[in-house]
């Protein structure tokens, strides 16, 4: 048995024949061995570097008090760099595997797809978590960027995570169980280290010193990389001792980002730092981490690179031989026109593309963007296809066809070389980037270093009937050659001859396309993305019904486990009946997102069970896959327990002490003063929003419990680890303190409306407004909204941009939500009736903003403009309005269609009904409705409201001078002793008549249902008849009269319209 040291040992002895650099741990505390400079400082440049080491890391959030097996504070990693990456990249690190001990034949080893990244170092890069059996031991990431900056060369990062290998290999539970040497444990090293530095990180850091320590070295690290440009010019002009030449920048200063990176986790295990806040210390971070490797490029360069000489030297090491059938199986050479092309019959066309394993969460739009881009392409180059079939498995990508010819070009040539430039362009179009499949990535040295793909290419396979085609891409050559399953390898093959193993699959000679398939199924390949599902689906199907078993996510899991393995094969697992009393939730989350198990419920009590189902990549060992899996799952599902368990023991002290240390956001306060914002919004709302005679409005002791515990869970320890089950925890959190300790007095129905408003806080308006219960819709669908507009108000007033596609702190998500929660409306009881009805609230922002100076006021002095209210609520009311067209298409296609008459001009519309003072959306849908309504019926009133707009409009503009002289406009008053007899006084006389139906309207009602449907289209309609009265007013009246006073008098009239009809609608957008 290989003990902890023995393991890193083999590691050191493995890549050092490599030919890497055994480094030391990195002596500062850091996170991960990405960290340490041999990684982050060696991946920029253009220089080669090999590395290995063993590194001490530290997190302290991943502390449990020494008592969970699997989870550690401060642990180690084994890391390995390797740039430029190697093309045997993952081979190398198979055969690290294998010479550990760990045989994928007998375990479940597999490529999960994660694109890593560390937002502090802006690093970031593409590739997987290694599972084995189940436990991420590995991480393995091709560098596309550090800090922030394209690498030149494309560096390979292998993480081994040390402790869970020995777990694996010493088939123990328990890290502390690992035996560190011959004599000692894990746990008789570091378990007291464990209890005591989790007791500092979770409950004993000052916050407060922390903050002060993290800007004190922020600031020397600001100085000591302002040093560098000085230091640069100083040394330009004088040298008066040898350390003068020395530009001291960039190493002592990442020394320094360290620290505060260090010290950000602190203060994140001390939950002093709320998720919005998060975002602004991780750019400080990242700002410096940025001008440390801008540092020490400028100083490599000015040194001339000196490592440059050795990049041939790394190269020939790993990249001398590509990989090459063994010499007695070699393929026939290729030709360079095939001979068996007949232009008169279909020929078969096959596209293999080999990589290293995709992403499965896109594998499906992968395959089916490759469809479409072969046969479009063939169909270009006049090309006709006929059973067409696209396939796909995590480590390859295929296309089959009959092709024949589409015209009647002469035979010469003439199918083989349309295919020849089909293929070149299918290749060129190969990143697949208009797909929105993910990122792209580069790989290996040279041209390849510029061929971009999802994942690197491994091999390419193209066959037109029994040969070849003459064809390279990214430095690989076309062969008839593909790979079977990575680790599965049949017996004896009389069909076909197994050429080698390098932990790629089997090498296998194809010379049919119409073969491939099934060649494949007998390597324990199943192409077709289908019949795998379908594989699964029965066997889940035969479980279920031999049990009486559901699936819990079972349409959600399905393509995912089926996209992730080649040859499936299915497991049941078991876990403790103790962890049932975690919230269900908890327990979905586990399976589903975390490890791909289908949870099983009892299909008749509906209740969880203690078992799952694993869908395996290997038919062997099964007892072992099983095995290794049941760890892992009760490893996490003991680490979801032990903070639920410690979470309820310290909920009074959440409410009423953390959450007034955790900062929401700087210039805004703590949580608890969102508490005390969210308190005063949701009573505002209720009282002057909620429908009167209805049921279910809550009463004022109902509104203060729900906001004393509507945030506890954000200082909880649960949240911190399932972040996106926030408001689900909160909501049993809130149910246990209020049932064991009901200080509030509530009775047991009272409760259900609270906790249930605290579940679905965060949860998007079409699914929280789709599920509202008649008896809880008027308190969850009010806080709902008071939790959107407590975060947009507050933070847009302290000066949070939001630019372009940035909606860092998601401010404009809560105006889309907030507009969504006020169109959508819900279902309320009608007191008296006992019916059901849809209520939306007519929200005038204007009047709420008026009504609430306490959600801006206070903070306005942060923001960077210094803007006064009114300034800011007019940029507000822009942000708001930018967005309220697109949630007025939503609710109004949710009943109806768009008029094919209106559809190239209903963008028109929708911009027509917003205002330039006020933001209503219940107004503006009304409106909205109407006005398509009325165009549809009455289309030339519709035209007449235009013309007499468009004529007014016109007249005004062209008497500019006359209107800015005399102050029309501003309030100046219709003098009715100037006005004449006949067409004149009519028109004054409706226009008396307009406004005063206007002032009963629903445009200054408070009761939302007299914006009625009838009330604007009886508008609509008096102002079509305005037409009638203005033509004879222009024909009958001189409005430029020489006499200064009816001019002017007339002009005002026309005026007094034109607001009229802009009151109602933003008529320009019709011109």
């Amino acid at each position: 048995m290989l003990t902890f040291q023995d393991i890193i040992l083999k590691l050191n002895d493995f890549w050092k024949e490599q030919g890497c650099v055994l480094h030391h741990s990195y002596d500062g505390e850091v996170g991960a061995g990405t960290f340490h400079p041999a990684t982050f400082i060696r991946s920029l440049g253009p220089e080669p570097y090999c590395a290995a080491y063993t590194q001490l890391s530290r997190r302290p959030t991943d502390g449990r008090y020494g008592e969970n097996p699997n989870r550690l504070q401060r642990y180690f990693q084994y890391q390995v760099i390797l740039k430029p990456v190697p093309r045997q990249f993952l081979t190398l690190y198979f055969k690290s595997l294998a010479m550990l001990g760990i045989n994928g034949h007998k375990h479940d080893v597999r490529l999960v797809h994660d694109d890593w990244q560390s937002p502090t170092l802006g690093a970031k890069g593409l590739g997987w978590e290694v599972w084995l059996s189940g436990m991420e031991v590995s991480q393995i990431t091709y560098f596309q960027q550090v800090a922030s900056i394209d690498v030149p060369l494309v560096t390979g990062e292998i993480t081994y995570g040390l402790e869970r290998l020995a777990l694996f290999l010493q088939g123990v539970d328990s890290v502390y169980d690992i035996r560190f040497n011959d004599h000692l444990t894990y746990g008789d090293i570091y378990l007291h280290n464990e209890q005591a530095h989790s007791k500092y990180n979770f409950e004993l850091a000052s916050v407060k010193r922390l903050m002060q320590l993290f800007t004190l070295y922020e600031n020397e690290a600001k100085e000591l990389l302002a040093h560098h440009f000085n230091d640069k010019q100083q040394h330009t002009h004088k040298k008066d001792s040898p350390t003068d030449s020395i530009t001291t920048s960039a190493l002592p200063s990442y020394d320094l980002v360290i620290k505060c990176s260090h010290l950000f986790n602190l203060l994140d295990a001390r939950s002093a730092i709320s998720a919005i806040e998060r975002d602004t210390y991780i750019a400080r971070i990242r700002t410096l981490a940025k001008q440390v490797a801008e540092n020490y490029l400028s100083e490599r360069k000015a040194a001339g690179f000196p490592l440059t000489k050795y990049i041939k030297t790394f190269s020939e090491k790993f990249n001398a031989t590509p990989p090459q059938p063994a010499k007695t199986l070699s393929p026939p050479a290729i030709p360079p026109n095939p001979r068996n092309v007949d232009p008169a019959r279909k020929n078969s066309l096959l596209i293999e593309i080999g990589v290293e394993e995709l992403p499965h969460e896109t594998l499906e739009k992968t395959e089916i963007n490759f469809h479409t881009l072969c046969t479009q392409t063939l169909v270009n180059h006049a090309l006709t296809c006929s059973n067409a079939k696209a396939f796909s498995t995590p480590r390859r990508l295929a296309f089959l066809c009959q092709l024949e010819q589409s015209n009647n070009n002469p035979p010469h040539e003439a199918l083989l070389k349309p295919i020849e430039h089909a293929i070149q362009q299918i290749f060129e179009k190969l990143p697949l980037k208009k797909s929105n499949l993910g990122e792209t990535m580069r790989w290996g040295t040279s041209d390849e270093t510029e061929k971009v793909f999802i994942r690197p290419i491994t091999y390419i396979l193209i066959l037109l009937n029994n040969d070849p085609i003459e064809f390279s891409y990214a430095g690989i050559t076309n062969a008839p050659i593909t790979r079977g399953h990575r680790w599965l390898t049949p017996g004896s093959d009389k069909n076909n001859t197994t050429i080698r193993n390098d932990f790629a699959g089997q090498s296998i000679s194809i010379n049919n396309p119409n073969h491939w398939e099934d060649i494949l199924a007998d390597h324990y390949v199943i192409a077709d993305r289908m019949k795998r599902q379908s594989m699964i689906e029965a066997e889940l199907t035969r479980l279920s019904e031999r049990n009486d078993w559901e699936f819990v996510a079972y349409h959600k899991l399905l393509p995912v486990v089926t996209q992730l393995i080649e040859y499936p094969i299915i497991i049941i697992g078991e876990f403790a009946e103790q962890f049932l009393t975690l919230p269900e939730e908890v327990i979905v989350s586990e399976l589903v997102e975390h490890q791909k198990y289908f949870p099983i419920r009892d299909r008749k009590t509906q209740k969880l069970l203690p078992r799952f189902i694993i869908t395996s990549n290997i038919k062997e060992s099964n007892d072992t896959v099983k095995t290794g899996n049941e760890r892992v799952l009760t490893a996490r599902l003991r680490d979801g327990l032990f903070f639920y368990e410690n979470d309820l023991k310290n909920l009074a002290f959440y409410r009423t002490h953390k959450l007034q240390t955790i900062t929401y956001y700087e210039g805004i306060g703590s949580y608890q003063d969102k508490v005390s914002l969210l308190r005063q919004v949701l009573k505002t709302l209720i009282e002057n929003y909620s429908p009167h005679g209805y049921a279910s409005i809550p009463d004022s002791n109902t509104i203060s419990t729900l906001c004393d515990y509507a945030k506890i869970d954000i200082a909880s320890q649960m949240v911190a680890e399932f972040p996106h089950l926030q408001g689900v925890i909160g909501s049993y959190y809130t149910d246990y303190a209020l049932r064991h300790n009901n200080a509030n007095n509530l009775k047991p129905d009272q409760i259900d409306p609270i906790t249930d408003a605290i579940k679905y806080q965060y949860v998007a308006p079409n699914r929280l407004l789709s599920e509202l219960p008649e008896q809880d819709a008027m308190l969850r669908y009010f806080f709902a909204l008071a939790d959107r507009l407590t975060h947009l108000i507050p933070l847009f007033a302290v000066g949070i941009p939001v630019t372009g596609s940035k909606d860092p702190k998601g401010i404009r998500r809560a105006v889309i939500e907030i507009a969504d929660l006020l169109l959508g409306g819900i279902w309320v009881k009608n007191a008296s009736t006992g019916d059901s009805e849809c209520y939306r609230p007519s929200f005038s922002f204007k009047k709420f903003w008026t009504a609430n100076p306490y959600l801006y006021e206070p903070y306005l002095k942060h923001h960077p403009k210094k803007l006064n209210a009114n300034q800011l609520f007019k940029e507000l009311l822009s942000l708001l309005n930018s967005r309220l067209p697109n949630a007025l298409k939503k609710e109004y296609l949710k009943s109806k269609k768009i008029p094919p008459s209106m559809d190239e001009t209903f963008s028109e519309l929708l911009k027509s009904v917003l205002t330039d003072c006020d933001w209503n959306p219940l107004h503006s849908f009304n409106l909205l409705r109407c006005i398509i309504d009325f165009r549809n019926k009455s289309p030339v009133k519709w035209l007449a409201i235009l013309t007499v707009h468009k004529r007014i409009s016109h007249i005004l503009t062209r008497e500019k001078k006359t209107i800015t002289d005399v102050g029309i406009g501003l309030g100046l008053a219709i003098n009715e002793t100037l006005l004449g007899e006949g067409a004149e006084y009519d028109l004054f006389a409706y226009y008396q008549e307009v406004q005063s139906l206007l002032q009963r309207s629903a445009l200054q009602s408070k009761n939302p249902d007299e914006a009625s449907h009838k009330s604007f289209n009886d508008i609509l309609e008096l102002f079509g008849n305005y037409e009638q009265r203005t033509s004879k007013f222009f024909d009958n009246v001189m409005v430029n009269d020489k006499n200064q006073s009816l001019k002017v008098n007339r002009l005002t009239l026309l005026d007094h319209i034109k607001s009229q009809l802009d009151q109602f609608l933003d008529w320009h957008q019709f011109s």
